[in-house]
């Protein structure tokens, strides 16, 4: 299945057991986090350590024991990995005595790329793994940032890593002058990951101007969405989302990261938008009008395209002319208890109703990926 007939592929179900288990991971979501000292809503509860995504790493560029203690005492259970940044741990003092703090804290260690690039730059790679292993060091990262090395190279170099410690590669220039097309960062990633890489990180400088940032600091969003969509493909294609509470159990690439309710009173409506996120779905549950009603109202009578009430979405009819389709989901009483599922970036909007003077009442949320 490939993305665009996941993009025209709306799946409209009514599953009791679904709807349950959406609430009642919509409730988990608006639980207490406990690493915070107080409850605020809509807050997603963070995964516990050791985790494999949502992770957090703090640069240090050369702090003192005491500070490290104190980074510790302070921001250690929400820090995950620490990168002893550029080539500090050349100069600072007690440097494994600071590794091991950090390690015994529970955090991972490694030292910046721009130390990689300079011992091999010099031809030290032997010398650099002696380096890791004196310093007891599980983790590395490899680079190019500041020097230039054939990928091959640099993917025979993360092979050669990975069989003694957990590897982070770098893709992207720190040269603001050289642009990488997409397809190549893509192409670039996922050799890396195949040659060994635990994780590839996509160069965007400590000051945010290049890689997948813009000169002027602006995130390349175009960039990011070309990046991540082969990643939306693989899964679409190698998981069956249309399995009932798939999207659900444990062992499912998304994790709900929003939720929230809507209540609308007569003559209210959704303009047209888009959600954030990979799927997301609407569930309705009340709908204090009928369609028959609706469409009955004097608004809709004269109408060229009676809508009132009315869920709508829209879809790329023709991709090469452009044409705009619009679609209709004709809500009314009967689908109290249903949901909608649909792709995140499927624009869609919901029209008021002019019958009832009560709520119409739903609840909706966003699924991401894991990662």
């Amino acid at each position: 299945m490939d993305l665009i007939s996941v993009i025209k592929l709306y799946l409209f179900f009514n599953s009791t057991k679904l709807i349950n288990n959406l609430i009642s991971a919509i409730f988990a979501l608006m639980k207490k986090n406990n690493d915070m000292n107080f409850f605020l809503t809509d807050i997603p509860k963070r995964t516990e350590k050791p985790r494999e995504y949502g992770l957090t790493m703090m640069m240090d560029k050369g702090l003192s024991i005491n500070d490290t203690k104190n980074f510790i005492d302070m921001c250690g259970p929400h820090t995950d990995i620490i990168k002893l940044g550029f080539g500090t741990s050349a100069i600072s003092p007690h440097i494994e005595t600071k590794i091991k703090l950090y390690q015994d804290a529970g955090l991972m260690v490694y030292l910046g790329g721009t130390l990689f690039e300079a011992f091999i730059i010099r031809d030290l790679f032997e010398e650099y793994k002696e380096l890791l292993r004196k310093w007891n060091l599980s983790m590395c990262e490899v680079s190019d940032g500041s020097i230039h090395i054939s990928h091959q190279d640099k993917c025979n170099y993360i092979k050669e890593l990975s069989k003694e410690f957990k590897v982070v590669s770098e893709v992207g220039s720190k040269d603001e002058n050289v642009l990488i097309a997409p397809y190549k960062w893509i192409e670039l990633m996922q050799k890396e990951l195949e040659a060994g890489s635990w994780k590839v990180i996509a160069e965007a400088r400590e000051g945010g101007n290049v890689g997948i940032y813009r000169s002027g600091g602006d995130v390349r969003s175009d960039l990011i969405d070309e990046i991540l969509d082969p990643l939306l493909r693989e899964h679409i294609e190698t998981y069956d989302y249309f399995k009932e509470v798939s999207i659900l159990d444990g062992n499912s690439p998304l994790r709900l990261t929003q939720a929230w309710m809507v209540l609308q009173e007569k003559y209210e409506f959704n303009p047209v938008h888009a959600h954030s996120g990979v799927f997301s779905f609407v569930i309705w549950l009340k709908i204090p009008y009928t369609r028959e009603d609706e469409l009955n109202h004097p608004i809709s009578v004269n109408s060229n395209t009676p809508c009132a009430g009315q869920f709508s979405y829209f879809t790329l009819d023709n991709f090469f002319a452009g044409n705009i389709a619009t679609h209709f989901i004709e809500t009314g009483k009967e689908l109290e208890g249903c949901a909608f599922l649909f792709p995140s970036k499927m624009n869609h909007c919901v029209y008021p109703f002019y019958t009832s003077d009560e709520y119409r009442i739903s609840i909706a949320g966003n699924y991401r990926f894991k990662v």
